[in-house]
């Protein structure tokens, strides 16, 4: 569903629809309430006081969207003084729009004409949007990596209000390199500004291949392997770059008692599974599924061999496979080690009747997250690929790694940390056997491997060395 951004002439009617919280599904905005009369105190960021009086020129300067329509809901007045109130405001709108666009142009024009002193502190440009779950934070901590290690930063949070056309903080920053996650956004920038991207998506790679426009200074680094192949075959050259560590968030908390339990935080992938419109989806997953409980890790070429059997999508199987990793194996995992102490995080399993007794909620980023994994033993891992960020984030937290062994996929770069810091089984019938080995577990190794300092610090070179 498609929400307007709207002026409401009512600020209680702005203030209850904002409330709302809309967001529009083919853009993931957020719908945006401006309003009239005496300012609101809340903090809905969607919830914008603007009186009639300043709107031109609140309009013309401001970075968030405008309003597509006016309303008048719950504000009393007759339907010719709307009519004419309602044109006026159209009026306003359109002179607001002109001036909008001639800034806009200029900020555009601008940013393309800055040319960066390279003999100055490095700048680093980071824009993130609230709505992710993941690639907000992997920008917020590159970004407050750069301050640590003495670079001018500028972190720019969109929430799904803003104008995307309005460049103003870039122009305004005038960065020798920005960085973003997943998406490559170069035509605003001069020649000699570098351009940071780091794919961590499927569909991001797809789009690349796709669009393979690159400057020089484009620099591309890929969270997994795969990324990274299917980049070489349109010969688009990548960096493997996986998750990293924050270590100043997930530490080790000496005030916390470690218990022999093991946590699983991650989210349930039922939605997806759902919403495949294949009516074998049940009899693939059922198929699949015995695979896995016998075999482990399916293969690539198994995998396309039970895609053309069926024939079904690409991305549909893909649903089925992330369902089988994530939602079936970890079912499993706890109704068959019924003794084990596991406790689960994450959203989507409130409804799952199967884990309720091990489910605890949803669990905050950050420092939370760190606490929950310092007060466990183990760390569980489930996916199709072993370099996670929550296993890293665990890692760093002092919780063992327990990982399903999915290195046949060839997603990851075998390194000293994966082979020393994690606890590998390669069948959910596995998992007892390897937590029974206490093995002598190095999580240094994998925490020093992956650091968000190392990361930065390949950027920095690639700007020093080019």
């Amino acid at each position: 569903m498609k929400y307007d951004d709207i002026y409401f002439l009512n600020a209680k009617e702005a203030l209850r629809v904002a409330t709302e919280q809309n967001i529009s599904e083919e853009s993931n905005n957020l719908q945006i309430c401006y309003y009239e009369g005496e300012k609101i105190e809340s903090d809905l960021i969607n919830l914008i006081h603007l009186p009639l009086d300043t709107i031109v020129s609140s309009l013309e300067n401001g970075i968030l969207r405008l309003p597509t329509r006016v309303s008048s809901a719950g504000f009393d007045i007759s339907l010719n003084e709307w009519k004419a109130m309602e044109g006026g405001f159209l009026n306003l709108l359109e002179e607001a729009k002109k001036l909008r666009s001639k800034r806009n142009q200029n900020y555009f024009i601008k940013s393309r004409t800055n040319n960066p002193n390279f003999n100055d502190k490095l700048r680093f440009y980071i824009s993130a949007h609230s709505n992710t779950r993941v690639m907000q934070y992997s920008s917020k901590n590159i970004a407050q990596t750069l301050e640590h290690m003495g670079y001018e930063v500028y972190f720019d949070l969109y929430h799904g209000c803003e104008d995307f056309n309005c460049l103003k903080n870039i122009a305004e920053f005038n960065p020798h390199a920005t960085i973003n996650i997943n998406h490559v956004q170069t035509d605003f920038l001069n020649e000699n500004v570098f351009s940071f991207t780091w794919i961590q998506d499927h569909w991001a790679t797809s789009y690349l291949m796709e669009n393979p426009k690159l400057r020089d200074r484009d620099i591309l680094f890929h969270i997994i392997e795969h990324y990274g192949d299917m980049l070489k075959r349109k010969s688009i050259k990548s960096f493997y770059q996986p998750f990293c560590i924050n270590s100043k968030i997930f530490k080790l908390r000496d005030e916390i008692k470690r218990e022999n339990k093991i946590v699983f935080i991650g989210s349930s992938y039922k939605h997806a599974y759902d919403d495949i419109n294949n009516e074998k989806k049940e009899d693939i997953c059922k198929e699949v599924y015995a695979l896995y409980l016998k075999n482990g890790y399916i293969s690539s070429k198994k995998r396309a061999e039970i895609r053309s059997k069926y024939i079904i999508k690409t991305i549909d199987f893909s649903h089925i496979m992330n369902y089988i990793e994530r939602d079936l194996s970890l079912e499993y995992i706890v109704q068959n080690n019924k003794d084990l102490s596991i406790e689960i995080y994450g959203y989507g399993w409130e409804n799952n009747k199967k884990l309720e007794k091990s489910y605890k909620g949803p669990i905050e980023y950050g420092e939370k997250l760190s606490k929950i994994n310092n007060s466990a033993k183990y760390s569980l891992s489930l996916a199709g690929y072993i370099m996670q960020q929550r296993t890293l984030e665990a890692a760093g937290s002092g919780a063992i790694p327990l990982v399903f062994d999915s290195r046949k996929s060839g997603a990851d770069v075998e390194t000293q940390g994966m082979m020393k810091s994690f606890l590998f089984f390669k069948t959910l019938d596995d998992l007892r056997k390897a937590l029974d080995k206490n093995e002598d577990i190095d999580l240094s190794v994998v925490i020093n491997e992956n650091s968000f300092e190392s990361f930065v610090t390949k950027m920095v070179n690639h700007i020093n060395t080019f």
